[in-house]
Formats: C-alpha cells, sequence, structure tokens
C-alpha cells in the first residue's frame, strides 16, 4: 500500500542513513521499525524460589564459576 506521511527531519535522516548503511529502501526501514514497535510483546513470568538470593562469590556472567558452584 501506499501511503504518505509526515516525520521529522532528523528521524528522516537517521532513517535514511540506516537505509542507506543496509542497502535497504527507506520503505523497508520504515516497515521493520512498525513491527518491531507493533509486535505483541509476551511477558513471562519465571519461578522464584526461597533461599538468600545470590550467593557471595557468585558471577552470573561467569559460566565457569557458575558450574564450579553447582557441583
Amino acid at each position: 500500500m501506499k501511503i504518505t506521511i509526515r516525520i521529522n527531519d532528523q528521524l528522516y535522516r537517521l532513517a535514511t542513513q540506516l537505509a542507506d548503511n543496509t542497502h535497504r529502501s527507506i520503505s523497508e526501514v520504515v516497515e521493520e521499525a512498525l513491527r518491531e514497535t507493533l509486535r505483541p510483546t509476551v511477558k513471562i513470568k519465571l519461578p522464584t524460589f526461597k533461599g538468600n538470593g545470590l550467593q557471595p562469590g557468585i558471577d552470573l556472567d561467569d559460566t565457569n564459576s557458575l558450574l564450579e558452584a553447582m557441583i
């Protein structure tokens, strides 16, 4: 579908730069942004357990220390 929209000049420049840098059309960039913004979000509730929270010395970004703590 063909439409006409008005957007801020700076926003248009940024979108044009992104289109140029990614070898896409401005329409593709705008469509992707709309899809991303309008996509339904799914809220996931993770289970929690009783305890004292994160233990001292545990680094969640360090897989090896996590494995050692679990053994």
